[in-house]
């Protein structure tokens, strides 16, 4: 195996993932490490999720650098942010610059799914505007089964839909007669709200494949065709065209 030329990190409440880097991608598989290990990586490093000052939306979606105070090898990828409603990105930023850098004409809504869901709106190469929703961290804190994706799903999807102001009711029921459907649940109460950002659009999630179906299924539902795209792919095309852009 090469030697890696730097690391790019995403750095998140739950640990952080770091990947060796070469000029032209990954030289090797990730590995999760702990946020504390950040200090101590090898530089280079372009990280993500670090709490440094935000660009506000609208803005290109090409990505800036920052340095990240403290940690001299680590360049601090600059998140979005926005004031109403208020939202922050915390990695999601990079994904989005990396599928739009290889699809240029793109024109709609991409959804991230990481630990929280990110539905931003990208038109003319711009991040429009953008909203996120706490659903994937619900469904941790929650313990939530995988979906069934079957007609059980379709129904508790189609409930909450309905009447998102009863989530928290459904969800009690949910549990109360181990349905297996707080998912369900969860992804229609964020749908029901995400309206504006998915009617009448284009609609490309970028997800792992377990994380996109029922999102797919939820979309689908309401006349989406929504397509899928890999999360990680985006995020380190989106790592490597920053640290060109740094080193250039």
């Amino acid at each position: 195996m090469s030697k890696p030329h730097w690391h790019a990190a995403w750095v998140r409440q739950t640990g952080m993932t770091v990947w060796p880097m070469g000029d032209d991608g990954p030289i090797g598989d990730p590995k999760t490490l702990t946020t504390e290990d950040l200090a101590s990586l090898a530089g280079p490093v372009i990280a993500v999720g670090l709490a440094v000052q935000p660009r506000p939306v609208p803005t290109q979606a090409e990505l800036a650098t920052t340095h990240a105070k403290g940690l001299p090898q680590v360049a601090a990828i600059i998140p979005l942010s926005q004031d109403t409603p208020a939202a922050h990105t915390a990695g999601e930023e990079t994904a989005i610059a990396g599928y739009v850098s290889q699809n240029p004409s793109f024109d709609g809504v991409l959804l991230v799914l990481g630990e929280h869901s990110c539905w931003a709106h990208i038109s003319a190469g711009e991040v429009v505007s953008f909203q996120t929703f706490l659903t994937p961290a619900l469904r941790t804190a929650l313990s939530a089964p995988e979906p069934s994706m079957d007609a059980a799903f379709d129904a508790a999807l189609s409930d909450t839909l309905a009447r998102p102001d009863r989530l928290a009711q459904h969800l009690a029921s949910a549990r109360a007669g181990q349905t297996g459907q707080e998912t369900a649940h969860l992804i229609g109460a964020e749908i029901a709200a995400a309206k504006p950002y998915w009617l009448g659009q284009n609609v490309v999630i970028l997800a792992d494949d377990p994380d996109a179906r029922p999102y797919m299924a939820a979309l689908q539902s309401q006349g989406v065709a929504a397509r899928q795209s890999d999360l990680e792919a985006a995020l380190l095309t989106g790592f490597s065209a920053a640290w060109h852009k740094t080193t250039s």
